[in-house]
């Protein structure tokens, strides 16, 4: 008997091991489409941003004086902006498209960097943290919808996505963003985070634009379905 429950738990164990991998040929799926791979770009970027702004926002609100009820506001005034956009996020992305929203909030997150770099009294946070949550609302929304579409398991989808923006990303922000903080300070970090976003942004909006010209949709990004999967493209990685 406790042969067969030390069978019966080696088995559980390797199957819960294998669900947690990801299938090899969503991978490759990834891989070979430009625009799938530009997305999880996107989603890096966007990530690492997230990282460097929640390590060094409240610093930055320090350095020019303002105190933890300063703070405090800026938060509330973030999760509210947050709640409602989340409401209404899906009538935006239908009326502007996902990629003008993708495009959009990399720019609003290089306007935020900037109001937080230029920022001289609480009111520059007030509007950088209500940026933060608008954005934020809209841009989480329709990456979440364009992730499950994109082909494939939509809960191994999610999950990349989560590990990407969550995982990869913010633990970027907050590990390249500490050694640059530590070279030059606060005020420069926000500054070169706020000329990244921006670039990217623009590099963006040309590659789109390219898109557009050759009689691609403006609302949705290229949709490709999943190859036929054969017995070996169910391997897991």
């Amino acid at each position: 008997l406790q042969a067969k429950d030390s069978s019966n738990n080696k088995t559980t164990a390797s199957t819960s091991e294998n669900s947690r991998r990801i299938p090899s040929y969503v991978v490759n799926h990834i891989f070979n489409d430009f625009d799938h791979l530009l997305f999880f770009s996107i989603i890096y970027v966007m990530g690492t941003s997230g990282g460097v702004s929640d390590t060094f926002t409240y610093l930055r609100f320090s350095e020019v004086g303002c105190d933890a009820d300063h703070m405090g506001k800026s938060r509330m005034l973030s999760s509210l902006a947050g709640a409602i956009m989340f409401w209404f996020s899906g009538s935006l992305s239908e009326v502007m498209g996902r990629e003008n929203i993708l495009v959009l909030s990399l720019f609003c997150v290089g306007l935020r960097f900037s109001l937080l770099q230029r920022m001289e009294s609480p009111i520059y946070g007030y509007a950088a943290e209500t940026i933060r949550g608008s954005i934020f609302g809209a841009f989480w929304s329709s990456s979440t919808v364009y992730a499950s579409q994109m082909g494939g398991p939509r809960a191994t989808m999610l999950l990349l996505l989560n590990g990407v923006y969550n995982g990869i990303g913010r633990s970027t922000g907050s590990l390249v963003g500490g050694r640059i903080q530590a070279l030059v300070g606060t005020e420069e970090l926000f500054r070169y985070m706020s000329y990244t976003n921006v670039l990217f942004a623009i590099l963006m909006i040309c590659y789109y634009n390219a898109k557009r010209r050759r009689g691609v949709s403006r609302n949705y990004l290229s949709m490709r379905s999943l190859p036929e999967r054969t017995s070996e493209s169910k391997k897991v990685i």
